[in-house]
């Protein structure tokens, strides 16, 4: 690959220096076939980062759902702690 820089142009707008250039690039078809494998395998990584935080996710949800279920369990268990209250009358 060859990067060739063609134009460039240096100006100060609003208190920045502001660099334009124009580059002409040449690319042979083995580098573009060698940057699309390496997308394709960035890509792939990424499936499977997603597939394992969604599994992360999932467990941590069911997780939640039996801790809830038990918090639930207890809460409708009289806590033996407690003194039984006799109703008057």
């Amino acid at each position: 690959m060859s990067i060739a820089i063609k134009d460039k142009v240096v100006s100060v707008i609003e208190g920045k220096v502001v660099i334009t250039q124009q580059t002409e690039q040449k690319l042979s078809k083995d580098e573009l076939i060698q940057n699309k494998l390496g997308l394709q395998r960035r890509k792939q990584q990424l499936v499977e980062q997603s597939k394992a935080i969604k599994s992360q996710y999932d467990e941590l949800c069911n997780h939640e759902q039996e801790l809830d279920s038990m918090i639930v369990m207890l809460s409708q268990v009289e806590d033996p702690e407690s003194p039984e209250v006799i109703p008057e009358g």
